[in-house]
């Protein structure tokens, strides 16, 4: 028996006719909604206008659920066999939906949406607008209260009104079986009514918090203890396993494609010059050390002994410890000349002083150049680091709940994969070409939210979020201007803003 899935996990708020396997089920509904289709006009990093080289949120999306795969299969093979095998469906679900919540413009849409909704005592988020997705606004089932079968309201009547009848929310989404749902969960918490800061702390609107709350009920209740202990932060191994490939995805093909647009260059890694930036990128690193130490398995850190930051990056010269991870990035690429440095203080004539300092800076260049320049290397290399991620996966197997096991790098790897997410952050942070494309962001995502939340501006909504506006209660209507502005493509955004604000729009009558 696999001791990873029961019935429970199966179970959905609204029973499904069996003809088929209850998670490739879910995995087909995701790859067939609107919003996972979207997904190909949403910004990753670079403004989708600018190349048809650079990643959108869609092939991102399907570069996860690949890596997703790659470790479930490794766990599976190599540290798996009667104790059970992750189902890949369930890891394909999670990784295929963990984006469908993202606003258009990227992280400056999102960060721009919550200080809006702030401003209102509300709340926006990509990880819970993505949980809203799939268990609300999904137009695929509705879950019809009794008393509505027993009057004999017609369904299609329902269906009219888009599922919002008589001020009642009868939408389920897309009703995935509850395991499905988990394994897009990444952060079990409350955060709605927490308006302190300047970035949410990632969590669940109240709405669906409730729903999340309710299965994990059922789930205290079938393994005779609150399963919710067995682990910090709660998580399901199909969700960790879709955030790490997440983690690597974001990373390498970031940096991949940072380097394709030369916004950054192999030889800015060795430019200690830089004070802002490089103590920016070690900030992350020692951060994301601590939560690494904090995550733990029935009551035991997967980090132990615990990581050392002051291991890598020492309180003498921080900057230092950071150069040797990135010699380690490329080493296998080139052999740099540790030679080098002492010839050019030997050197005792111009020329000997100018041989000693192009062998030890020609390889840097060389290579920096090909991975920029040259598709074959550019390629080979994010090749080589993901799959030296990958091979040094490590399992972690919860025995009183299987379901709450965990993967985790070995600490080398993780140190590498949060320095590479930090350094390829705080670059496009810096670039001028970002800066251009987040401010464009921002005043539009701004001036449609402040349109839509004037007096009457909910006239200007679609018919189908026109009705549920005027069929909700009152408390929920700005959610529901908010679930139309962030399930926008950045090219509709655009569309839509001109069309309200420009005078040379391409056409008033388009939909």
């Amino acid at each position: 028996m696999n001791s990873f899935y029961y019935d429970l996990d199966r179970q959905r708020r609204n029973p499904v006719i069996q003809t088929r396997d209850d998670f490739s089920r879910d995995v087909s509904r995701i790859i067939h909604s609107p919003s996972f289709r979207r997904l190909k006009g949403k910004t990753q990093v670079f403004p989708i206008s600018e190349s048809d080289f650079s990643r959108d949120r869609l092939t991102h999306t399907l570069e996860v659920a690949d890596i997703g795969n790659s470790i479930a299969n490794l766990i599976n093979r190599k540290h798996l066999g009667s104790k059970g095998q992750i189902d890949l469906s369930v890891v394909q679900f999670g990784c295929y939906a963990h984006d469908i919540g993202h606003s258009p413009f990227g992280h400056i849409g999102e960060h721009t949406l919550d200080v809006l909704m702030k401003q209102k005592n509300k709340r926006f988020e990509g990880n819970a607008q993505t949980i809203r997705i799939i268990t609300t606004l999904e137009k695929k089932e509705l879950l019809i209260p009794k008393e509505y079968v027993n009057k004999g309201i017609p369904k299609f009547q329902i269906f009219l009104n888009q599922g919002v009848f008589n001020k009642i929310d009868m939408r389920i989404g897309l009703n995935t079986a509850n395991r499905s749902l988990l394994s897009a969960l990444k952060y079990y918490q409350q955060f709605e009514n927490s308006t302190e800061g300047n970035w949410p702390k990632k969590g669940l609107y109240d709405s669906e918090l409730s729903i999340i709350d309710s299965i994990i009920e059922q789930y205290n209740e079938h393994y005779k203890f609150d399963i919710r202990s067995c682990v910090e932060p709660f998580r399901t191994i199909e969700s960790d396993i879709m955030d790490l490939a997440d983690d690597i995805a974001f990373a390498v093909f970031d940096l991949e494609d940072c380097l394709k647009f030369k916004l950054i260059n192999i030889l800015d890694f060795f430019d200690f010059e830089d004070d802002n930036l490089l103590n920016k990128v070690i900030n992350k690193v020692e951060s994301r050390i601590q939560e690494a130490n904090s995550i733990k398995v029935s009551g035991r850190s997967i980090y132990s002994p615990a990581i050392k930051a002051k291991k890598y990056f020492t309180s003498k010269d921080k900057t230092k410890g950071l150069g040797i991870i990135f010699k380690k990035l490329i080493e296998d690429y080139i052999v740099i000349n540790g030679e080098g440095v002492e010839a050019i203080k030997k050197a005792k004539t111009e020329d000997q002083q100018k041989d000693a300092i192009l062998s030890l800076v020609s390889p840097l260049y060389t290579i920096s150049k090909a991975i920029m320049e040259n598709g074959y290397v550019r390629t080979n290399f994010s090749t080589h680091i993901i799959r030296s991620l990958v091979q040094n996966i490590r399992f972690h197997f919860c025995e009183k709940c299987p379901m709450l096991s965990k993967v985790s790098l070995k600490e080398d790897s993780f140190i590498m994969l949060e320095v590479i997410k930090a350094y390829v952050s705080e670059a496009q942070v810096k670039s001028p070409r970002i800066k251009l494309a987040d401010i464009r962001g921002n005043e539009i995502v701004t001036n449609i939210f402040n349109k839509l939340t004037s007096n009457n501006g909910f006239e200007l909504l679609p018919p189908d979020y026109k009705i549920i506006y005027n069929n909700s209660q009152e408390e929920n209507k700005l959610r529901v201007i908010c679930d139309f502005i962030s399930g926008m493509t950045d090219v509709f955004a655009c569309e839509f803003h001109s069309k309200l604000f420009s005078e040379n729009s391409v056409s008033i009558f388009k939909n």
